[in-house]
């Protein structure tokens, strides 16, 4: 989970699930729009409806996350760690 204040902005709550997952292991049905959220960091999501999709740093990682509630089966997902709770 995620409580930073760019999640909380992206999000318009006090915290997001994330699912991290290497780059290269992603599979898009369709390529998602990205919103440039950030001087470090863009947000994938889908212009047809508004789902936000995850986030990645723009360089330095071979990771990126993706958001639980996008997944057709959340619940496979259990949080483990909190990030940014300073927020």
């Amino acid at each position: 989970l995620c409580h930073c204040r760019m999640c909380q902005r992206a999000t318009g709550s006090i915290s997001i699930a994330f699912k991290s997952v290497k780059q290269a292991d992603v599979e898009w049905q369709r390529d998602p729009d990205w919103y440039d959220s950030s001087p470090i960091a863009e947000r994938p999501y889908c212009a047809a409806c508004g789902t936000s999709l995850g986030f990645r740093f723009k360089e330095g990682s071979d990771k990126m996350d993706l958001t639980v509630a996008s997944f057709d089966q959340p619940e496979r997902f259990v949080p483990k760690h909190h990030f940014g709770a300073e927020s």
